[in-house]
């Protein structure tokens, strides 16, 4: 068939009735929408032509043959899906809930949600969409879903104790146009529905299981069937709670202060609990429980039921053993997780501190803090960033028998943060409250402690690690202590952003024999084969004079020096270019301290000089000869005493009337 001189044909995908052209194009492929529901046989046809000419003015070559190209198409009557919606389940929250469920065979799903059952649907003809709202209207029957998922989430729900609330989902198959849709249901009830009364849960928490240490325990449970959880803590049989209409909102707080205490209140399964007394019997119950309203208008409701699984005691572990001294830490190795590991016995502890709050100095808790490593200095530190408010860190020593005289010491610097570098906001000068004390306590417990040294705005550190030495009070002679690390930076939010450092942090017995005090310029004069090194007497101890080696091993002497009487030594027979360790210790009578490294230095390299000059002198133009030799390398001759360009090399300097000098370039 021909078509001449006609229009591009207008084809439409939705069918309106009679013959019509559905398809027009390129493709292989179309959707006919728009059939009536009613079902019925259609017949279809698929026409290759050819096309050529302009818009308006076509010429159209069809072929008419018939083969595989036509097809009868028999559409079924909309029918009802066979296979209905199930296991439907509401799942509560906070002032809503969410209904789940699996889908059955139909092309859309409709949930409808009341506080009375809930009544089967109609079948509807040439509707529009309905509208589903999720938002409970509390007016009767309510479609709050109309889609192909299976999940709703309902909310705006009353908040009334004993309100039941009903739920159904049902298959339907729809077809039609916007505006004119036919709905055939499924109303055939098995588990498509479901109930929900407002209450308190019926499964309680179980699994509960709580591992204490010296004064903090580590609390896990699995949750019940309600929206949240409430743990309460008490040294004394605990009271259960009681169901409230219209309350504030329960909070928690994990740091433990005594009495019948909420030290926990969420959606979680575990936390950390601080704050406890070493060697006490603590009671404890995790309750689940319901909540609905708004801030300030909760009602609670709460399964109380009490057994094994829910609530049980636990006695925290009794003081730690004391050990003998001494006792020390260098951080060598330490992560910021992992004190107790590379130095037994020393642990990092917290007191949780709200921020622009004053922070507490009683009963540090825990295993974790925000002190961690650092390895910009001369040798390792703990750091702690001190920067806001929060900040409550501690780092504790073993607990340590003091049978005599006995001394903590410590180096300690300030830097900016993460770095070696100088603060540029002036650290601690210029923050108002930071601090860092220095404690002891003599509580087996640890909840009670005395400040030894506080660094703060008036006294702040260098970005150099600075000696720190401090006598223990002879009082503590016969017990047993803890020393601790303890740094804030509230209530006042400073400006300054910077690292406080502590290393090298050594508890001993005062010895009889105390090693020489360093000194911060300790070696000058260095020269090809010696140097001068210095050092002050011990601040304990009566010495009678001291021995000293030089070596080029940074490991301290195993046998004996040579003895001096002075605090200082002059060397000239060394060898040059090398670095020397100089190795000290104090002498008093026949006892001997500890050797201490008080200085390190590296010799100058071993210059040529010159052994002779021969001078000569000429008046008026003519030649002179300049000699000199040396003992070694090249000699250069110049013009002028100091700087310039060399003239001349070699021992000798001919045809010259200026007035020369000489060195050596070696």
């Amino acid at each position: 068939m021909l078509k001449v001189g006609g229009a591009a044909i207008t084809a439409a995908a939705a069918y309106a009735g009679g013959e019509q052209i559905v398809y027009d194009g390129t493709g292989s492929s179309v959707t006919v929408t728009a059939i009536p529901c009613s079902g019925g046989t259609y017949y279809v046809k698929v026409f290759e032509y050819t096309r050529c000419g302009t818009a308006g003015n076509y010429t159209m070559l069809f072929n008419t043959t018939t083969g595989t190209n036509a097809s009868t198409i028999v559409i079924n009557p909309l029918a009802a899906p066979t296979t209905q919606a199930s296991n439907a389940v509401i799942v509560p929250g906070t002032g809503q809930f969410t209904v789940n469920w699996t889908s059955g065979n139909g092309n859309y799903r409709f949930v409808y949600i009341d506080t009375n059952p809930i009544p089967e649907p109609f079948d509807e003809v040439g509707i529009p969409a309905p509208t589903a709202n999720t938002v409970f209207q509390n007016n009767g029957l309510q479609l709050v879903y109309n889609g192909t998922g299976s999940s709703v989430t309902v909310t705006s729900l009353p908040c009334s104790p004993g309100d039941t609330f009903y739920v159904k989902v049902f298959e339907v198959n729809r077809c039609g146009v916007t505006g004119a849709f036919d709905y055939v249901f499924n109303t055939t009830t098995t588990t498509n529905g479901a109930s929900y009364t407002l209450g308190a849960p019926t499964t309680q928490v179980s699994g509960l299981t709580v591992t204490p240490d010296l004064n903090s325990a580590t609390v896990t449970w699995v949750n019940g069937n309600g929206v949240r959880r409430r743990v309460i803590v008490s040294d004394v049989p605990i009271a259960d709670p009681v169901d409230e209409i219209g309350a504030a909102e329960i909070t928690g707080a994990t740091f433990y202060q005594g009495g019948q205490q909420n030290v926990y209140d969420g959606t979680g399964t575990t936390f950390n609990l601080t704050g406890l007394s070493c060697n006490t019997t603590y009671y404890i119950r995790v309750y689940e429980y319901f909540r609905c309203g708004t801030t300030g208008d909760y009602s609670y409701l709460y399964n109380t039921t009490v057994t094994a699984a829910n609530g049980t005691t636990f006695t925290t572990t009794g003081p730690m053993t004391a050990v003998a001294l001494p006792q020390a830490t260098t951080f060598t190795g330490f992560t910021g997780a992992n004190l107790s590991t590379v130095s037994p016995s020393w642990k990092e502890s917290a007191i949780p501190t709200p921020a622009l709050t004053n922070p507490l100095d009683v009963n540090p808790s825990g295993t974790t803090s925000a002190w961690t490593n650092s390895s910009v200095l001369s040798s390792p530190t703990a750091r702690v960033n001190l920067y806001g408010s929060i900040r409550n860190e501690w780092i504790i020593s073993p607990r340590v028998n003091i049978t005599a005289a006995a001394r903590l010491k410590f180096k300690a610097a300030m830097t900016n943060w993460n770095s070696a570098a100088v603060d540029n906001d002036g650290g601690m000068a210029n923050a108002t409250d930071d601090k860092v004390t220095v404690l002891i306590s003599n509580d087996p417990c640890g909840v009670n402690w005395q400040a030894i040294y506080e660094f703060n705005n008036s006294n702040a550190l260098t970005n150099q690690l600075t000696q720190f030495e401090f006598a223990i009070d002879p009082s503590y002679i016969g017990q047993q202590v803890y020393i601790a690390f303890h740094a804030t930076d509230g209530p006042t939010d400073d400006t300054p952003d910077y690292d406080f450092h502590i290393g090298d942090v050594v508890i001993e017995l005062v010895p009889q024999c105390d090693v020489p005090t360093l000194l911060t310029d300790a070696v000058s004069l260095i020269t090809e084969n010696g140097a001068t090194v210095a050092w002050s007497g011990p601040s304990t101890g009566n010495p009678t004079g001291y021995q000293y080696v030089f070596s080029t091993s940074n490991t301290a002497p195993a046998g004996a020096g040579t003895e001096i009487s002075t605090t200082g030594i002059t060397v000239n027979n060394l060898s040059s270019s090398t670095e020397y360790f100089t190795w000290v210790r104090t002498v008093c009578g026949s006892l001997y301290s500890n050797w201490v490294m008080v200085g390190k230095f590296t010799t100058l390299c071993d210059a040529p000089e010159i052994l002779t000059t021969t001078p000569a002198t000429r008046c008026g133009i003519g030649t002179a000869t300049l000699a000199a030799t040396s003992d070694a390398g090249t000699i250069s001759w110049y013009a002028a005493q100091t700087g310039g360009v060399a003239i001349g090399t070699g021992p000798k300097l001919y045809n010259s009337y200026y007035q020369y000098n000489y060195n050596i370039l070696c």
